[in-house]
């Protein structure tokens, strides 16, 4: 193993501990398992942020592309999820990332694609302007929830198959 020649080559000897062996090949084994998932979740949140930055920045014009974008990766996330299989008997972390993409899909067209058109707009009225930075914080606060619920039950289905000390 390149661990045993790393310590002979520099004169220390490596304990083994079994038995954090075996908990970190379980770690290991979840994490392994949870990473495509999360790539698949992050590819489509990555325009939620980048949407989010630009209207910050003062930058709508670029919105109906980050959306378009969003879109994009949207179908490509989906058809991955086809592929997954549950893990150890827990399928939640793949119906979470069902109902998000079917949720972002719903979002990127029902709402973020008319909110960009409004705040896109130089000329809209303050009752306008307004009912749009309302929708805007709605989406943010969605858009933060959806983060805490993606860790919390990829790290719930960590957790559950780690054993308990």
């Amino acid at each position: 193993k390149a661990e045993d020649h790393f310590a002979k080559m520099h004169f220390f000897t490596i304990e083994r501990d079994e038995e954090m062996d075996e908990q970190f090949r379980l770690l290991d084994e979840a994490t392994l398992y949870t990473r495509d998932m999360t790539l698949s979740f992050f590819r489509v949140e990555q325009h939620s942020k980048r949407f989010l930055t630009e209207i910050k920045e003062d930058n709508t014009d670029s919105l109906s592309y980050i959306l378009t974008d969003m879109q994009k990766d949207i179908r490509v996330s989906k058809q991955e999820l086809a592929e997954y299989e549950e893990f150890e008997g827990n399928n939640s972390l793949i119906k979470y990332l069902n109902w998000y993409l079917d949720e972002m899909t719903i979002e990127a067209e029902g709402n973020l694609r008319p909110l960009a058109e409004q705040l896109k707009n130089d000329y809209l009225d303050d009752k306008d302007y307004k009912k749009a930075q309302k929708e805007l914080e709605k989406f943010i606060a969605r858009h933060n929830d959806n983060l805490e619920e993606f860790f919390a039950i990829k790290n719930d289905l960590i957790l559950d198959y780690l054993p308990e000390d």
